[in-house]
């Protein structure tokens, strides 16, 4: 249980080391004899995911696959629960639907790939540094490489949304005395670099560019920390070998992850030592002069945009000369044309005018033609509109009286149903008084008999 113990890096950020619990799972795929026939990748993960039940995967994904296997990788929250559920798999074999044969699965812990002390040591050897001591800053073993770093953990209320380098010195201080810190930018040449020699007391750090947007555009970020001991940095990859970063959901101040309390959120790092001599003063000096160059790159842009920008301005401005003459042209002629339509349009109105007259005589002429046959044709038309209204008012008449008789009609008929029903409902209520007025009298009959005797009983006691 020690092993899953969570390592403390950084308290105050609420940052934590804890060790990655993967599993590698190979399953061996029956032959396929039949064409067309496929298996199912999906299918054998679940087989797999039940048979390690109760436990669960946090992540697995097929990192391989062939005809012959397919090979997993599972990752689970604790080395314990991996070393268990690698023996619960190891051996056993699972039966897939369609197939007879048994598929055969082989389990183990996935140890992490993660350079050695011999490996680094032995790379520094073949370039001529046989001890630490005698290479250079940055061309010795002295200089960790992480990958994967989350950049909203390591901003601070000075950093401006940038990755705060005084935040990595004191995270890494932890190992051992850090010389310097530098974190890749990669949307340009340019870096953040902090010295340890000159700002790492004042907790500032200096930093040339993110990259425009870089919250947005950039969730992660690079990051180079040199040691100025060597046993610093072999316990910084030590503790590092393996290891995934996870931060406590209270941050600054917060629960540890070891306390188990809290949420926690995870990062998957990359660590490996500098094999490039980020940090050597050559290539420091080779950034600077770079950053160097590329302003003068950038002045000398801006130098050219700004009198392409005037070029264009200038000839922006010709054109819209260009284009306010010929809009003052285009005026002009529509007025010019304006006018011509006027001066057509006037000497239009004359000739209709004169027609007009011409024509109004001619109406007038045969106007008094037609008047004359017109007051017969008049009163005639009249004469036969007024016999017309008369005939359709004698029919709305007679429509209105066949109306009224027909509501009459409907009237009588209503006022007869309900008589009928009045007299029925009386003569039901007759019945029922005659039939209440018998039973009435059957009953008095009934009764009378029975108190006569009772009469003649008591009064032949009473004559004894």
């Amino acid at each position: 249980m020690a092993e899953d113990v969570p390592l403390a890096l950084c308290k105050d950020h609420g940052l934590f080391l804890k060790p990655e619990a993967r599993i590698f799972i190979e399953v061996k795929l029956p032959e396929i004899r039949v064409a067309g026939v496929s298996i199912s990748n999906w299918e054998v993960m679940e087989k797999v995911k039940t048979l390690a039940k109760p436990e669960q995967f946090q992540s697995l994904r097929v990192v391989n696959y062939s005809r012959e296997l397919i090979h997993f990788e599972g990752e689970f929250d604790s080395l314990v629960t991996t070393k268990k559920v690698a023996l619960m798999l190891n051996g056993k074999s699972i039966k897939l639907s369609g197939f007879s044969d048994l598929l055969k699965i082989r389990a183990k812990r996935s140890d992490p790939a993660f350079p050695t002390k011999e490996e680094w040591e032995k790379f520094f050897q073949d370039r001529g540094v046989e001890t630490f001591d005698e290479g250079k800053p940055g061309e010795r073993p002295d200089t960790v490489r992480i990958r994967g770093l989350p950049l909203r953990w390591f901003i601070d209320e000075n950093s401006e949304g940038k990755p705060s380098t005084a935040i990595l010195v004191q995270i890494f201080e932890k190992f051992g005395k850090v010389r310097n810190v530098s974190i890749y930018d990669p949307s340009s040449v340019q870096t953040a670099t902090h010295s340890g020699a000159s700002t790492a007391g004042s907790g500032s750090g200096m930093f040339s560019s993110f990259g425009p947007g870089a919250g947005a555009k950039f969730l992660h970020f690079e990051a180079y920390v040199q040691f100025e001991e060597y046993s610093g940095f072999c316990l910084a990859m030590n503790s590092l070998k393996g290891m995934k970063l996870v931060r406590t959901e209270e941050g600054q101040g917060g629960v540890s992850a070891a306390g188990g309390t809290g949420k926690e959120a995870v990062a998957k790092i990359t660590v490996e030592f500098d094999k490039m001599g980020y940090l050597s003063e050559r290539n420091i000096r080779k950034r600077e002069l770079a950053k160097v160059r590329m302003r003068k790159e950038l002045e000398e842009q801006r130098r050219k945009e700004e009198e392409e920008r005037k070029v264009e301005e200038l000839k922006i401005e010709m054109e819209l000369k260009a284009k306010e003459e010929a809009r003052a042209q285009r005026k002009a002629k529509r007025l010019e044309e304006k006018q011509k339509k006027k001066e057509q349009q006037a000497q239009l109105v004359s000739q209709l005018k004169t027609l007009v007259v011409h024509r109004k005589e001619q109406a007038q002429c045969l106007l008094r033609v037609l008047l004359a046959g017109a007051a017969e044709a008049r009163y005639q038309q009249e004469e036969r509109e007024k016999q017309e209204a008369l005939e359709k008012q004698r029919k709305e008449e007679e429509g209105e009286r066949r109306r009224k008789r027909r509501a009459e009609r409907e009237e009588e008929l209503v006022l007869r149903q309900q008589l009928i029903s009045n007299v029925q409902r009386l003569e039901r209520r007759r019945k029922e008084v005659e039939e209440q007025l018998v039973r009435s009298k059957k009953q008095r009959r009934d009764s009378q008999p029975r108190s006569e005797g009772h009469h003649k009983r008591h009064s032949s006691r009473h004559s004894y």
